[in-house]
């Protein structure tokens, strides 16, 4: 005994569902809404002649014809949402080499940044050295003098 299992009960059920998904993937601003809109026609469309078409049962070449005319809808349905994917998976592809780029120059000046702040640094130690040398020097000089025991020289502008 198997279950009471009906898949064209189950798509109907379903795809409302699946095309609000649908809708929330697709951006407004790519325009592809009215994209969307003419799916959903066709796959309503697809299901209620499908729905009708189980009702009845057609036979022979009356069957026939109706599955050949489904099979045309579906993939027209499929081509669409390919048509949809590739230029979602183009639109991703420009985001992210575009994020891509946007790191690299944040790289580029962080990189600067660094260098500008050690140049910065060592200007500063080379500065620092060269007074503290001054210094000593001038010092030096005092001491010799002293040692000598001749007069200290008043200090000039740039010494202390």
């Amino acid at each position: 005994h198997q279950p009471n299992f009906r898949p064209d009960q189950e798509a109907l059920e379903e795809s409302p569902q699946q095309l609000v998904r649908v809708r929330s993937w697709v951006r407004e601003e790519r325009g592809q809404a009215a994209n969307i809109a003419k799916m959903e026609v066709l796959l309503r469309h697809s299901l209620d002649s499908l729905g009708s078409w189980i009702q009845t049962r057609p036979t022979g070449e009356q069957a026939q014809a109706e599955l050949e005319k489904g099979k045309v809808e579906i993939d027209s349905l499929r081509r669409q949402l390919e048509t949809l994917l590739g230029e979602d998976e183009q639109a991703l592809a420009a985001r992210q080499a575009h994020a891509m780029q946007a790191l690299h120059v944040q790289y580029r000046e962080v990189a600067l940044m660094v260098v500008v702040a050690l140049g910065s640094g060592w200007f500063a130690i080379l500065l620092l050295t060269n007074s503290i040398v001054s210094l000593v020097k001038h010092v030096g000089e005092k001491t010799r003098r002293l040692a000598k025991h001749l007069p200290l020289l008043p200090p000039s502008n740039g010494n202390v």
